[in-house]
């Protein structure tokens, strides 16, 4: 069940085919991040962007479920992973 309040914004933003998805669950943290980077006037979400001194393959592990490889099939750009290592 997901609150009508969610459900309020996830309209208002214009991404109610996200409710049309089957048998997924909505990330409420998510759905809030997203809110609160969400820019009316560009349409865009606003990331915040930065240098950082991360373990990139490691944040991937951490958070995608796989480390990519980068030898010289090069999954990994600095901050980021290629495309078609996320399909």
């Amino acid at each position: 069940m997901v609150d009508d309040r969610v459900i309020d914004i996830i309209k208002a933003l214009g991404l109610e085919g996200l409710l049309r998805i089957p048998g997924r669950e909505i990330d409420h943290g998510l759905i809030t991040a997203l809110v609160e980077r969400w820019r009316s006037e560009t349409h865009a979400f606003h990331m915040p962007h930065g240098s950082t001194q991360k373990d990139w393959e490691n944040v991937c592990r951490d958070t995608l479920g796989f480390r990519p490889i980068n030898d010289e099939r090069k999954q990994l750009n600095g901050q980021r992973i290629l495309i078609k290592q996320l399909l």
